[in-house]
């Protein structure tokens, strides 16, 4: 690999020259081409002015835009109206007319709506059962009620009545046995119960 001379065109030397990047041994070299050569010389002075005037004017306009804070401050300052930024794009997205949000009812309106479909219902069902204040029978309906109830009392009476007189003619025809619970039992067992 040759030199750095040898790779770079003239003006690209002369700023390495300039700002002291060059090895010791190439600025040897330039120092004495500059020596030799006029032209390159005066090129030297105009890349010497070029770069001066740009270090002035980078200069002035650090001074010229110079923050009245603090680095900090302003990162946070910066920082605050981006997140301000992205949240107000987010808001104007939601908020466009031809996006329009679905209807939503509050989350305590669904248990209140179950509960007022429960109290119509039982309303309506209390509604259809019949009153039991307006309720009253007919004299036919109270005949007919008497005459199953007196029905329904003499077969009970008729049975019972005939059940006793099988026992008092089991007790006739038999002699009581000594033990009154054996005799209990097979009155018992004979009446069927």
């Amino acid at each position: 690999m040759g030199s750095i001379l040898e790779q770079l065109d003239r003006e690209s030397v002369l700023l390495m020259y300039v700002a002291g990047e060059l090895p010791a041994e190439e600025a040897a070299e330039v120092v004495r081409r500059l020596a030799a050569d006029p032209k390159l010389a005066e090129e030297l002075e105009r890349v010497t002015a070029s770069l001066a005037f740009c270090e002035g004017a980078l200069a002035a306009d650090d001074e010229a835009t110079r923050l009245p804070m603090s680095a900090e401050t302003a990162v946070r300052r910066i920082s605050r109206a981006m997140k301000q930024w992205q949240v107000d794009r987010l808001t104007k997205k939601a908020m466009q007319p031809g996006s329009r949000q679905p209807f939503r009812l509050p989350v305590w309106s669904y248990p209140v709506g179950v509960a007022v479909a429960v109290i119509v219902a039982m309303l309506i069902w209390a509604r259809a059962l019949p009153d039991a204040g307006q309720n009253q029978l007919t004299p036919e309906q109270l005949a007919e009620i008497h005459q199953k109830t007196a029905e329904q009392f003499q077969q009970d009476w008729e049975s019972s009545f005939s059940q006793e007189i099988e026992a008092q003619d089991l007790l006739a025809s038999r002699e009581l046995p000594n033990d009154p619970e054996d005799f209990a039992n097979d009155v018992f067992l004979r009446s069927g119960g």
